[in-house]
């Protein structure tokens, strides 16, 4: 029986649709995140808009888009929960509120019950700007980097947030919270869980 070599490449012409996505290093955990929307909540100097804010990146997990497409409608504090709009990548979802946060929304809708549209806006002498949320967000990231250098940006403490989510929920619960379409989406941060456990087999390992 002869046996021939292929000159061609039978793979030539496959493409894998869809792009990689890496995920960000270095994600900070629970308990960091929950110390630093502590110390940032108990700060003078900071608005309640951010405060605000840093709590629905820290216990929600939002995006800065769904955080900018917030309306006072969207809250149902009695009920301890809030509803978030699905978008081109992202589905609708009822998250819940923690305590700490419908007491800080119920100051802020005290505060400004006369205002329309997003929610969280500031409105500086009567003129909203376009990238109003956008440049909230960046000034809450650098008023934090003061406390922890490791929060770069807003996808990192949401890929934080998501990563711990599967530490305590199953996968679907997980995929739901964070409003992903595709489960893969979600798959994606049990990696950060396993490198986790072998950075930490690596330090502590006897053998090591």
């Amino acid at each position: 029986m002869a046996v021939g070599l292929r000159t061609d490449n039978p793979a030539a012409g496959v493409f894998i649709k869809g792009l990689p996505r890496k995920l960000p290093g270095n994600l900070l955990t629970v308990s960091e995140m929950q110390h630093l929307y502590d110390q940032y909540r108990i700060q003078l100097r900071v608005d309640l808009s951010k405060k605000i804010m840093l709590g629905l990146f820290v216990y929600q997990g939002l995006t800065t888009d769904e955080v900018g497409r917030l309306q006072a409608r969207d809250l149902r504090l009695n009920e301890g929960k809030i509803f978030i709009h699905g978008g081109k990548y992202r589905n609708e979802r009822w998250l819940k509120l923690e305590a700490v946060q419908m007491m800080d929304l119920q100051a802020y809708l005290k505060a400004n019950k006369f205002k329309e549209g997003t929610l969280l806006v500031e409105q500086k002498k009567g003129f909203t700007g376009k990238y109003n949320i956008i440049n909230q967000v960046a000034w809450m990231l650098k008023q934090l980097r003061e406390q922890n250098p490791g929060v770069l940006t807003a996808q990192l403490l949401r890929s934080s947030v998501i990563a711990g989510w599967l530490k305590q929920y199953n996968l679907r619960q997980v995929q739901y919270m964070a409003g992903h379409r595709y489960v893969s989406s979600t798959q994606r941060y049990e990696q950060c869980n396993l490198d986790d456990l072998q950075n930490a087999l690596k330090k502590y390992h006897p053998m090591g």
